[in-house]
């Protein structure tokens, strides 16, 4: 009879041990399902359409405080800011643009709207004409394929050596 107590009462530590080890078991195995939800949810929600814009904030209102033939090059970069470029070749113009485009979940970016503004100008920095153009380009494909650079087809000994040779040339 004392042993079968003492089994007895072995066995029932054992079995209340088991469930103990059972019920903390599902408890970790709920802890992490929800953890992983929490992180998934997480990154599901924060992957999501960007809108980008690219170059000068240009407002209707800023472009009514120009006027023809009063405004200077000066006045103009301090009522919009630097410009997006200048014209080349002194050719006395300046370019501001504004590009919106929208890169939806997984594909490649789209144009919105675009705008550009030229602004030309006499030998005085003076404004004598200033145009809006408002056209949305056609969609840019770019080209998958590497140009190729000098080098790059070269070992390491042989981009040293040309290195080498290309320094005593400049010398």
């Amino acid at each position: 009879m004392v042993i079968y107590r003492l089994f007895s009462n072995i066995f029932d530590n054992y079995q209340s041990s088991l469930s103990l080890f059972t019920n903390l078991k599902i408890s970790f195995k709920r802890l992490f399902f929800f953890i992983f939800l929490g992180i998934s949810l997480f990154f599901l929600l924060s992957c999501s359409a960007q809108e980008t814009t690219h170059g000068n904030k240009i407002d209707e209102i800023d472009i009514q405080k120009i006027q023809l033939n009063r405004t200077t090059k000066n006045d103009i970069k301090f009522i919009l800011g630097p410009p997006s470029f200048q014209g080349s070749f002194d050719s006395r113009k300046i370019y501001y643009s504004k590009i919106k485009r929208q890169t939806p979940l997984g594909r490649q970016a789209v144009i919105n709207s675009s705008e550009l503004y030229v602004f030309l100008f006499d030998e005085n920095d003076i404004l004598l004409e200033m145009k809006k153009v408002e056209s949305v380009p056609s969609s840019i494909t770019y080209d998958k394929d590497k140009t190729e650079a000098p080098g790059v087809s070269l070992g390491i000994l042989e981009q040293i050596f040309f290195n080498l040779q290309r320094r005593q040339n400049t010398e």
